[in-house]
C-alpha cells in the first residue's frame, strides 16, 4: 500500500469485512481468521461469593482451557454490588452503588474459541445459595 503525504486510498482500509463469516482476500490488511471470535453472556440468579468469583476469574483468564479471553465484563452482588472488567489477563473487581441491580449476576466473555459451558460450570460454583 502506497501513501502520499500520509494520504491513503480509502479502498484499502474501508469495507474489508474483517468480522464477517466470509474469507478475507489476500490483499486485505486483516490478520488471521476472525470468524472464531465470539461473545458469551452468562447469567446466574443467585448472589455470588466475592472471593470465589475473584479466584475463578483469575483461573479462567490465566488458564487456556476455556478459550483465549480477550475481554470480560460482569456485574454481581454479594453483600454489596460489584463490577468486573478485564482485558487479557488483567482484571479488576470494584464495588459500586446502584439501586438498579436486580440481584442477577451477568458475565460477558469475548474471545477466541470461548467455551461457555466450562466457564458457566466454574462460575456456578460461586453462587451462594441455589433456589
Amino acid at each position: 500500500m502506497k501513501t502520499n503525504y500520509s494520504e491513503v486510498d480509502l479502498n484499502f482500509i474501508l469495507n474489508l469485512n474483517c468480522f464477517s463469516n466470509f474469507e478475507v482476500s489476500e490483499n486485505s490488511i486483516c490478520l488471521g481468521k476472525p470468524k472464531t471470535i465470539s461473545s458469551q453472556l452468562l447469567k446466574f440468579k443467585n448472589p455470588m461469593d466475592y472471593n470465589k468469583v475473584f479466584e475463578t476469574i483469575s483461573e479462567i483468564l490465566y488458564e487456556s482451557e476455556e478459550g483465549e479471553i480477550f475481554r470480560c465484563k460482569g456485574i454481581f452482588c454479594d453483600e454489596e454490588n460489584y463490577l468486573l472488567q478485564g482485558v487479557g489477563q488483567i482484571f479488576e473487581i470494584e464495588k459500586f452503588d446502584s439501586e438498579d441491580v436486580t440481584g442477577e449476576a451477568k458475565f460477558l466473555f469475548i474471545g477466541k474459541n470461548v467455551n461457555s459451558t466450562k466457564i458457566s460450570n466454574r462460575l456456578e460454583k460461586c453462587e451462594k445459595c441455589k433456589e
